[in-house]
């Protein structure tokens, strides 16, 4: 396939003497294949016997739309303890595309089963406000670092005509052969004017106490009110149509055991509104959640710091996809459970040799559900990892600047479909770069980035609802970039 993608991102800030604004504008114009990935068989225990390159869907497999996103952010300090901040975007998105979807597969005979589908005229807008006060005082001899705030959000979607055409074999994977289908122009009524809104006023008020020099105890309390209509069909047929509102609270404490050393602990609830234009069970109950997490943080050396956290997060209605009579719905999850570690390590291991390297470890299973209690959530993978090191050789005899580094990240297994029948298999990926400095009165910096050094076949994710759509990883790509400092 081929990609086309023309980005502009002008952005202008103004320095007053109590007062900063800054305004930015992000138009993306694309067109890029609609590539599902490839099929998993399940009873062979593998992918299909088919090159990474070679694809189940047709040339006219094509997303074409245009986005953008503008910003304006104000700060203005009020006085030497207090400052206001406004923050207000505006983002769009607008697209159609044709695919030509995998229903079925026989393994037997290699024949895969597609259906010819498109999306025409989807429109997304949304809009986020937030102001917010910040500021420090003394009360009862103690400091307080205080955030009062509130914030708006409204999102909405619209999928205008969907088009549906009839399934039927038209590929074989031993001898592939292209256009004998063609884009379809059946809009299916019932199916099309896909429609989502979420409004979501918010005030939130947070105070961290400084008890003395060693401990900082932090709490929060958040209101969120919500209303959430969606659904679809001509005529409009509502799915989801609630509202509510909900305290979410937060309390932490920070000790700094020394000045290296300094240990926390966070209990927090977390609060998202969910729905579904092509749920079959209407309402979606919102997604909530209980965190505690331990952690520490310290710097090891000069210049050399690390962070550590274990926690355990416990959340009920997590939505996940299903396939139903060729239909994708979202359900809801009673409840699923992650305990896990984190730790990272970045820094200055000499005046010329850097890294950042991290582990994740995470034990993710879901705890009630009528169908999958017991298995993973999808395309979560148990133990993440990377790691990568810099050499920056400093002024070269010219006096030209140069750094190089490379890296690997990777991860487990990960379970590919809601019951677990597959897992998409662990890997790891060379990166690395080099970035070169001419010095002049404009310094001009030229830098190669290579992506998947040795051209490793992985998979990146999958569907999740079916094992027709398992998303091959990048292949290996290079990028020249070059930027002047003015």
């Amino acid at each position: 396939g081929r990609n086309k993608d023309w980005l502009i991102a002008p952005s202008l800030s103004w320095f007053g003497e109590k007062t900063v604004v800054t305004a930015s504008y992000m138009y993306q114009n694309y067109k890029q294949p609609f590539d599902r990935g490839t099929i998993w068989d399940i009873d062979a225990g593998g992918p299909i016997p088919l090159s990474r390159k070679t694809r189940l869907d047709e040339p006219f497999n094509i997303t074409d739309g245009s986005s953008s996103l503008a910003t304006i952010n104000v700060n203005h300090e009020l006085s030497d303890n207090w400052r206001l901040a406004f923050n207000y975007s505006y983002s769009t998105d607008r697209y159609t595309d044709n695919q030509a979807r995998v229903m079925s597969y026989d393994a037997q005979t290699g024949d895969v089963t597609r259906r010819v589908d498109a999306t025409q005229g989807s429109e997304m807008i949304g809009h986020a406000a937030r102001l917010d006060l910040v500021g420090s005082m003394q009360i009862a001899g103690m400091k307080h670092e205080l955030l009062l705030g509130a914030e708006y959000d409204y999102h909405r979607i619209l999928r205008s005509d969907m088009i549906r055409c009839t399934p039927g074999v038209s590929l074989n994977i031993n001898n592939p052969i292209y256009g004998t289908v063609d884009t379809c122009s059946r809009v299916v009524a019932s199916d099309s004017d896909q429609y989502e809104r979420l409004t979501s006023p918010s005030l939130y008020i947070q105070d961290s106490v400084h008890l003395n020099d060693k401990w900082i105890v932090v709490g929060g309390l958040r209101y969120q009110r919500y209303h959430q209509v969606s659904g679809r069909g001509r005529p409009f047929v509502t799915n989801t149509d609630t509202s509510g509102g909900k305290f979410v609270p937060r309390a932490g404490v920070v000790y700094k055991a020394t000045p290296e050393l300094s240990i926390y602990g966070n209990i927090a609830k977390s609060f998202r509104p969910q729905s579904s234009f092509s749920s079959e069970i209407g309402d979606l109950p919102p997604e909530e959640g209980l965190t505690y997490e331990l952690g520490a943080k310290w710097e090891l050396t000069r210049g050399l710091s690390a962070n550590l956290a274990v926690y355990t997060t416990d959340k009920k209605n997590v939505s996940y996809f299903e396939t139903v009579n060729g239909v994708i719905v979202t359900r809801a999850a009673g409840k699923v459970r992650s305990r896990g570690i984190e730790l990272d390590i970045n820094g200055q291991l000499t005046d010329q040799l850097s890294i950042i390297a991290s582990y994740g470890c995470s034990d993710a299973k879901i705890k009630d559900d009528p169908d999958y209690t017991g298995k993973r959530p999808v395309n979560v993978a148990r133990h993440t990892a990377s790691l990568f090191a810099a050499y920056d050789f400093g002024a070269l005899r010219n006096g030209d600047l140069l750094k190089i580094g490379a890296g690997v990240r990777g991860t487990s297994k990960r379970p590919g479909i809601n019951d677990n029948s597959y897992f998409l298999p662990g890997y790891a990926v060379v990166d690395a770069f080099a970035a070169y400095t001419i010095t002049a009165k404009n310094p001009v910096t030229l830098q190669l980035n290579l992506r998947n050094l040795f051209d490793r076949t992985y998979f990146a994710s999958s569907l999740g609802s079916s094992a027709y759509g398992n998303v091959y990883g990048e292949p290996f790509n290079a990028t020249l970039s070059a930027s002047v400092q003015f």
